[in-house]
């Protein structure tokens, strides 16, 4: 039920996942959806029944495919076609490395302070973390995807040709 529960909240977000495509402030998108994987997974580990925990990793894993749907469409958007490779290479390293040092982490914590401490704390550190970021870049937050406001002016990335574009953040 467990190993399960991630892949079922990501299945979900995906059969949803058309009405992402109204969100112009993607960048927010992202904040709020990595910190409510953060929130899900602290409140995993908090859980008592074994459905309640279930309940929370479906969540982390609605949050986690909706931040991943903003963080492709950023990547895709705002990079020049020079760095697009570059950053998909870096882009998979981060997304393949960043959850194995996290079990590393996890395992070591937990091993010390028992599982149910460090999958809280862990959790709860994401959300630190993600404010720590906004806090630093506050330029992602108001990032916003190409288009048009309604205004009818143009949004998110100028009018220019792809790969001379650079991302116009809300005002």
């Amino acid at each position: 039920m467990l190993y399960a529960a991630i892949p079922l909240g990501a299945g979900v977000a995906g059969l949803l996942s058309g009405t992402f495509t109204r969100v112009r402030l993607q960048g927010r998108g992202v904040v709020l959806a990595v910190a409510a994987w953060g929130l899900a997974v602290a409140g995993f580990g908090l859980a008592g029944p074994l459905w309640l925990g279930a309940v929370f990793l479906a969540l982390a894993g609605v949050a986690d495919l909706v931040a991943s749907s903003f963080r492709g469409a950023i990547l895709q958007q705002a990079t020049t076609d020079e760095m697009r490779g570059r950053m998909q290479g870096f882009f998979i390293v981060v997304v393949a490395g960043g959850p194995r040092l996290a079990d590393l982490l996890h395992g070591t914590l937990g091993d010390l302070l028992g599982p149910r401490v460090a999958v809280t704390g862990g959790g709860l550190l994401v959300v630190v973390a993600i404010v720590l970021v906004v806090s630093r870049y506050p330029d992602f937050w108001r990032y916003q995807a190409p288009g048009r406001d309604d205004d009818g002016r143009s949004a998110g990335v100028d009018a220019a040709p792809r790969g001379d574009a650079a991302p116009r953040l809300a005002e």
